[in-house]
C-alpha cells in the first residue's frame, strides 16, 4: 500500500529553502498529475504533523462517539455513516475499533505535542487525541472481560493483528497491548493476521 499511496497522492507537499531545491523538486514530482503546494521547510513540518493529528482526531472523535452510542443503544455504524455523508466531514477515518496504531499517528502526535509546548501553544486537544486512542484499549479489555466474565484459563481467538487492513506493519498496533495484557490474566491466545 505504501507503493500505491506514493504513486498515488492527494497532493505533494514541498518544503524548500532555494530556488535550486524547488527546480529540482519539480523536475523530480513534474510526472505527477496532482497539485504540489510549494512552501518553506517549516510549513511542510507543520503540514505533515497537523494531518496526521488530525486523522488521528477523526479516529479518536467516532470512538468517543462510539462509547456514547453503546451506552445510549444507537448504531455506531449508522451514525457514523450519517457523519460521512456530510461532505464537509468525509467517510474516511469514520471506523470506530480499538483504535489507531502505526509509527506515523503516534509519532507525529508526538511531535505536534513537543513543538505546541516549546511555543507555549495550549495543546489540550492534542494530548485528548492521545489519551482517548488509549482508553479504546481499556475500554475493549472490560468489554472482553465483561462479556466472558473473566479472561484466566480461557482461550481467545484474535483475527487481524496489524494496525490496519493490508498491513504486516505491527508498529504500535493496538492489539499488541491488548493481547499481552489479556496474557498477563491467563487468557490462551490464539492469534492470526492474513
Amino acid at each position: 500500500s505504501a507503493v500505491q499511496d506514493f504513486f498515488n497522492p492527494d497532493r505533494i507537499v514541498l518544503g524548500v529553502d532555494s530556488v535550486r531545491a524547488r527546480k529540482l523538486l519539480l523536475e523530480l514530482y513534474k510526472a505527477f498529475k496532482v497539485p504540489i503546494l510549494i512552501t518553506d521547510v517549516h510549513s511542510a513540518e507543520i503540514i505533515k504533523h497537523a494531518s496526521n493529528s488530525f486523522l488521528a482526531l477523526k479516529i479518536s472523535f467516532i470512538n468517543m462517539v462510539g462509547q456514547i452510542c453503546s451506552k445510549v443503544g444507537a448504531d455506531i455504524e449508522k451514525v457514523a455513516e450519517g457523519m460521512g455523508s456530510d461532505h464537509r466531514i468525509g467517510k474516511t477515518f469514520l471506523k470506530a475499533g480499538i483504535g489507531f496504531g502505526g509509527s506515523c499517528f503516534h509519532k507525529d502526535l508526538s511531535a505536534f505535542i513537543r513543538i505546541s509546548e516549546k511555543l507555549n501553544v495550549p495543546c489540550n486537544l492534542l494530548k485528548e487525541i492521545t489519551e482517548i486512542n488509549e482508553l479504546q484499549k481499556i475500554n475493549f479489555l472490560n468489554l472482553v472481560r465483561s462479556k466472558l466474565k473473566g479472561v484466566g484459563g480461557k482461550r481467545l481467538a484474535a483475527l487481524g493483528l496489524a494496525f490496519k487492513p493490508n498491513t504486516d506493519d505491527m508498529r504500535e498496533a493496538p492489539a499488541i497491548d491488548i493481547l499481552t495484557q489479556l496474557q498477563s490474566e491467563g487468557a490462551m491466545i490464539k492469534a492470526y493476521d492474513p
